[in-house]
């Protein structure tokens, strides 16, 4: 059975080579996914241009169900961890 390995490698252009351990990225992805998550739950506040942005885009698309987003994208997001 071969090795796996347990860092990413990014070749960046200012950078020759990054290593990135498996499990920092994945904490930093649920992290991503989780922020977002509470973005939409703040902008049902709607304070601020880009919270009333944010809610009049999930009510657009998603209807009364918008609600249910944020806490799917959440319950997502807790994968990540």
């Amino acid at each position: 059975m071969p090795r796996t390995s347990k860092f990413i490698t990014f070749k960046l252009p200012f950078v020759k080579k990054v290593q990135i351990n498996k499990q920092t990225f994945s904490n930093i992805l649920g992290l991503l996914i989780a922020t977002s998550a509470f973005l939409a739950y703040l902008s049902y506040v709607k304070t601020g241009t880009v919270l009333v942005l944010i809610n009049d885009i999930l009510v657009y698309w998603f209807g009364v169900l918008s609600i249910l987003l944020p806490t799917f994208v959440l319950l997502v997001s807790t994968h990540f961890f």
